[in-house]
């Protein structure tokens, strides 16, 4: 099966690695659980994609973007997670993700990404969005829980209007959108903050290679995304290979480095 990430989830899985590190290394438990480096992984790959994961896409839409991906066969199955690997030289960790597609929020259909242990004084997160237009990412909420609040979420980004990622970008191109969201703080509901959100994508290459602990992939679309912060804009770069989802981050917001450890699978 092909496989494409979507370009918002890296921030979110940078910030989890984030929060993990800042928590310290009483996680070494947790890291156990993740999955094993499949080292058959290129034996391995499926060649179909999911039904489940195919459920609830727009038959009519255009399937094929610019790179050359089926957006309804770029989907991980129903229940398989991958683990990324994340942080500084001297302090790296693992986190487990998985995507849960169909699923009832405030009455309505959405699909979920769920990053490490999202509970309360746990280190995780869920995002909601929905991905029924192929090559359109549509974000309604992001909830984030550290190990530092014991008793509620540390915070939940809300958008009234989804906010939408067109990510069908061909090359040397770039593309801008805007959000705007309610952040909610868990111990702290009463006092929420109002954010308009600007990100710009680029894709600046298509056939980069990476060598991760499973193997050397190439054939991988580079793209750099840039958002505006308190130090000005600054950009990241994100591989992406066409089979393997995303599977290596420059200069991720709250890291130094995070890459795919072990790929998709049950």
């Amino acid at each position: 099966m092909q496989r494409l990430s979507i370009l918002l989830f890296l921030g979110f899985l940078c910030l989890g690695l984030a929060m993990l590190l800042s928590c310290g290394d009483d996680d070494d438990d947790d890291n156990d659980d993740n999955a094993d480096v499949d080292d058959d992984a290129d034996d391995d790959a499926d060649d179909d994609a999911d039904d489940d994961a195919d459920d609830d896409l727009d038959d009519d839409a255009d399937d094929t973007g610019e790179w050359g991906f089926s957006w309804s066969a770029a989907w991980p199955e129903e229940e398989e997670t991958a683990v990324y690997s994340g942080g500084f030289e001297d302090n790296m960790v693992d986190m487990n993700v998985q995507i849960d597609y169909g699923i009832d929020f405030e009455g309505e259909t959405w699909d979920q990404l769920t990053v490490g242990n999202p509970a309360p004084g746990e280190a995780g997160g869920v995002l909601i969005f929905d991905r029924s237009t192929p090559w359109e990412i549509r974000v309604k909420s992001v909830t984030v829980y550290t190990r530092l609040i014991e008793n509620d979420y540390s915070f939940m980004e809300y958008y009234d209007d989804p906010v939408v990622f067109p990510l069908d970008i061909p090359l040397g191109e770039s593309l801008e959108t805007q959000g705007e969201s309610t952040v909610y703080f868990g111990e702290d509901d009463d006092d929420p903050l109002e954010l308009t959100h600007e990100y710009s994508l680029k894709v600046i290459d298509l056939d980069r290679s990476v060598d991760l602990e499973f193997g050397t992939l190439t054939g991988c679309i580079a793209v750099e995304i840039t958002f505006p912060d308190d130090d000005g804009v600054q950009p990241f770069i994100i591989l992406i290979h066409p089979e393997y989802n995303v599977v290596y981050f420059e200069n991720a917001p709250g890291v130094a480095l995070m890459e795919m450890a072990s790929p998709w699978s049950l």
